[in-house]
């Protein structure tokens, strides 16, 4: 594990740029750092955290990329819950909490893409499939949530799927929106409920673009955050019990590990965080005293149909949101972080008697077997290694040293859609 950089002090910093985002070129060999072996000094080139040690340049929080869902509908609730959303569903119906930029930013200067961990003075920590189950309650088991991605006819598609097409590029144009539409247009058509009285394809077709927005602007953002891609039609599209029969969960968790191992890469001012900031918020809210916010009691959770039953991430639903200068507060909690000792940490969070009282909803708990499983986890054409035997102490077992190294591979880690363009059968 490699020692915390010194205190990020912002008077001691110059200002020289090393640019923006470093590219992956393949075929680069790995070689070992000379000072800490379990790292690569492949990833360091241009690291955020090499580049505070270094203090070579002054780093800027990154910004989260999230979006609140759409519109809520109650004549959503029976598709949403045959697609086996309806946990998280009911979690985000209202606004979601602000994402704390400054605090998301320190944590990520200090992961590392070699252990997918973040390497802090009190030790390894991560997110793992059971924070994934605890805090959103997807499910973490099932299909691999992979496919055929082929961008031909994708307008098309969205069409037969929601009664509305979206518009050519004008003739003569080259075509600047081939990823998908803007979140700007999937609000103006289906940011309000259907009508009432509007029959039921309206409402359902009304439901798949809510839960298109679900998946693409909160679970599945990417750095950009501007695009609402078509690359989950597909899935989206099929029968609602077919949808609810992917692991979602363990998807979610390989987009966040990749946008965060691209992330921790990222210098430029305007550098952005992807993947599903919310479930990094609050893990790093139940585990870590830094830029934890004041909360108080959830109150009652208001919904008795069935399938609706909260996840851990409804403790969190009245906080007081954290206000100030981001750039002073990037640089309180990264010397917060950097003063972390074991006995700050809360290893094991939903033991307590808290989340005990609570009567969860069974996705949270429905797979445990799977939370200290090392196994790959795929989405489309991401492989994301999950390494809880580097995190141990989070499920209460003494921490083996050493670790047995399992590198996250920087062949796996230069596959992305950039690289990979045209159509290509990922499942396969």
């Amino acid at each position: 594990m490699a020692t915390a950089p010194p205190p990020f002090r912002s008077d001691r910093l110059s200002t020289k740029s090393r640019g923006g985002s470093v590219d992956f070129a393949p075929g680069r060999k790995m070689a070992v750092n000379p000072q800490y072996p379990l790292l690569e000094t492949f990833y360091d080139d241009g690291h955020r955290g090499k580049i505070l040690e270094e203090r070579t340049q002054i780093l800027r929080p990154l910004r989260p990329r999230t979006h609140n869902p759409l519109v809520w509908d109650d004549r959503y609730t029976e598709f949403i819950r045959r697609s086996g959303f309806l946990p998280l569903a009911r979690l985000v119906q209202g606004r979601l909490p602000m994402m704390d930029g400054a605090a998301l930013t320190a944590l990520v200067d200090r992961w590392r893409p070699e252990t997918h961990s973040f390497h802090l003075p009190a030790g390894e920590m991560t997110v793992t499939l059971e924070d994934v189950a605890m805090i959103l309650g997807l499910p973490i088991d099932g299909r691999a949530v992979t496919g055929n991605i082929s961008p031909a006819g994708w307008r098309d598609r969205v069409g037969l799927l929601l009664g509305v097409r979206p518009p050519d590029p004008p003739e003569g144009t080259k075509d600047r929106k081939t990823t998908g539409v803007s979140f700007g247009w999937i609000s103006q058509h289906f940011g309000h409920p259907p009508p009432p009285g509007a029959a039921d394809g309206v409402i359902q077709r009304h439901a798949r673009a809510w839960l298109w927005h679900l998946v693409g602007g909160f679970l599945f953002p990417d750095g950009s955050g501007n695009t609402l891609s078509w690359m989950w039609l597909d899935i989206l599209s099929q029968q609602w019990e077919v949808v609810a029969a992917y692991s979602w969960g363990s998807a979610t968790l390989a987009w966040l590990y990749r946008q965060m191992c691209e992330a921790c890469r990222r210098t430029g001012d305007s550098s952005s965080l992807g993947g599903c900031c919310y479930l990094l918020q609050v893990w790093m809210w139940e585990r870590i005293p830094v830029g934890r916010p004041d909360r108080g009691p959830p109150g009652d959770w208001g919904f008795n149909d069935e399938g609706s039953l909260p996840t851990v991430a409804f403790l969190w639903k009245n906080i007081l949101n954290v206000y100030g200068n981001p750039m002073r507060r990037y640089i309180d909690y990264s010397n917060e972080l950097d003063c972390l000792l074991d006995s700050h940490v809360t290893w094991t969070p939903y033991r307590r008697d808290e989340i005990d009282e609570m009567e969860l909803s069974p996705v949270c708990t429905e797979h445990s077997e799977l939370w200290r499983a090392n196994l790959p986890l795929i989405c489309f054409f991401l492989v994301e290694y999950h390494l809880p035997c580097r995190v141990m102490r989070q499920f209460g077992y003494l921490q083996a040293c050493p670790v047995e190294h399992v590198s996250t591979s920087q062949e796996l880690h230069n596959i992305d859609r950039r690289s990979q363009r045209g159509s290509k059968n990922w499942e396969q």
